[in-house]
């Protein structure tokens, strides 16, 4: 199964010229097949960010990670975070990993992914980035 984005294409261009931390471009399913933009902006902070998460609706959320290397060096970094709420997460849970998977094809560089199942916080995103490096 593959999601279209629905004129997101430009947006999502436009998002990974922009490094800017907390920047984000929030996506929804508009139809069974189609990816929509819903919003985008740039949160004061990361809590702020997942404070404003919908809490009836799935969606996933393409944001600029700003946070310190193994080395202390400051890192922004593209990451795609996947939502539902508790009450669809057993319903969405595979529709939102293929839609991740159908953004992330549509970028120019390899973006992490994250299944938020839980409200993470800054330090433990910033803990699972550097793990990857």
């Amino acid at each position: 199964m593959h999601l279209s984005l629905d004129s997101a294409h430009g947006e999502l261009d436009d998002f990974l010229a922009d490094r800017v931390p907390n920047r984000y471009v929030r996506l929804r399913l508009r139809d069974e097949h189609t990816i929509s933009p819903m919003d985008d902006g740039v949160a004061a902070s990361f809590d702020d960010l997942l404070d404003d998460l919908p809490e009836a609706e799935a969606c996933w959320v393409l944001v600029h990670f700003g946070y310190a290397d193994s080395d202390g060096d400051r890192i922004i970094e593209p990451v795609i975070l996947s939502w539902a709420p508790p009450a669809m997460r057993g319903s969405a849970g595979a529709q939102l990993v293929l839609g991740a998977r159908d953004i992330a094809l549509r970028l120019t560089e390899p973006v992490p992914q994250i299944l938020l199942t839980r409200r993470m916080s800054h330090q433990d995103v910033a803990q699972f980035l550097r793990s990857r490096h």
